[in-house]
């Protein structure tokens, strides 16, 4: 995935075909990659801030996820898929929300009477 930013924001998605000469590229522009954040679902917010470089790299990551080749026209063309990005989402939404979890849960629990025995230590 490579970016152009001007003149208007655009990301390129290479992909070729391992011992062969084929490749396909396909372009994004704002517009399209606007359109895969939002949707009809909720909590899905459409501001997009492409001028942060944390959410230029997200989206490089979903289209990076979201492309698939299609036959069209007796072609085979490099697209992206709105479902395939939205699926991706989702399913790297439920890997962070279980590894959040997960690391709640591996905590060391609190010792609730380890404060007053030090302070009783102390007054001693």
């Amino acid at each position: 995935v490579s970016e152009r930013p001007e003149p208007y924001q655009h990301f390129i998605v290479h992909a070729y075909e391992p011992q062969t000469s084929r490749e396909w590229e396909v372009l994004a522009d704002s517009i399209d990659v606007f359109k895969l954040f939002t949707g009809k679902e909720e909590g899905r917010s459409p501001a997009l801030d492409l001028t942060n470089p944390a959410a230029r790299r997200e989206v490089a990551d979903i289209l990076l996820h979201a492309v698939e080749l299609e036959h069209l026209q007796e072609e085979l063309v490099l697209t992206v898929s709105a479902v395939a990005a939205r699926r991706y989402m989702a399913e790297k939404t439920r890997r962070e929300r279980a590894a959040s979890a997960r690391d709640r849960d591996n905590r060391a629990p609190e010792v609730a009477g380890a404060e007053e025995a030090m302070l009783s230590d102390a007054s001693e």
